[in-house]
């Protein structure tokens, strides 16, 4: 047995289940748990826009149950089309 990554493996594969090998893109692309929950995230964001990926992080584990770094939920924002709030300090003179 080859391992399925050389390229006898791929030949071999070819020879068995023909061109539609070579037209398919088999890959495992794991999806983010986050992903199963866009709409209603999506919803929820539109009623409460955050101000920092850390409160949304929070948000979203009060939400859904899943607890994600502040990193990666706001690069499942950005993916979605969102952003967080810019938010400043106003001194008083």
């Amino acid at each position: 047995m080859q391992h399925p990554d050389t390229v006898r493996g791929v030949i071999g594969r070819i020879k068995k289940r023909g061109v539609k090998l070579v037209t398919t893109i088999e890959s495992n692309h794991p999806t983010s748990e986050l992903e199963k929950h866009k709409a209603s995230l999506i919803e929820e964001f539109a009623l409460w826009l955050p101000a920092a990926a850390k409160e949304t992080a929070s948000r979203i584990e009060t939400l859904i149950g899943v607890k994600r770094i502040p990193n990666r939920v706001w690069t499942f924002m950005t993916k979605i089309g969102m952003k967080c709030r810019q938010t400043m300090v106003i001194s008083q003179q």
